[in-house]
């Protein structure tokens, strides 16, 4: 394979990286596609296939490891939690008397294990906020505290 041949291929390839990055956002195929273009312009000067092949693979790992997570922090705008950091900070009412041994309230429709965050004992019907989850059990405190 001649030397245009080579550097159009590897640049090309690095292109088609970038397109499929679009219909899959995670930086992964853009990380691959940046080393192809390493690995393309370093072919203007090296002729040596195994030196570019290494080239790439360097250009990608350190697209991947040292950019990626820098981009995927700027992606993420919201920081709106998720799964159980969400129910933090939510009210609710007691289902039934929360200790710090026992009770329950109800998110969403379900049912969960309940406990007084402090040990004081918390009366049915009660507006309760979630202050922290340890494993399948809210630790709740009164609305008004």
């Amino acid at each position: 394979m001649d030397f245009m041949d080579l550097t159009t291929l590897l640049f090309i390839i690095g292109v088609v990286m970038f397109i499929i990055e679009i219909f899959t956002p995670s930086f992964v195929a853009g990380s691959v596609g940046i080393g192809f273009f390493c690995a393309g312009a370093a072919s203007f000067f090296i002729d040596n296939l195994n030196w570019l092949i290494f080239i790439g693979i360097c250009g990608t790992a350190i697209t991947m490891f040292a950019i990626r997570p820098v981009v995927l922090k700027w992606l993420d705008k919201t920081g709106a939690p998720t799964n159980n950091d969400a129910m933090i900070g939510r009210v609710t009412k007691a289902k039934e008397v929360i200790d710090c041994d026992s009770g329950s309230i109800s998110l969403d429709g379900v049912v969960w294990q309940a406990r007084s965050v402090d040990g004081t004992e918390i009366a049915e019907g009660t507006p309760v906020e979630v202050v922290k989850i340890d494993s399948i059990i809210l630790y709740v405190k009164p609305k008004n505290s």
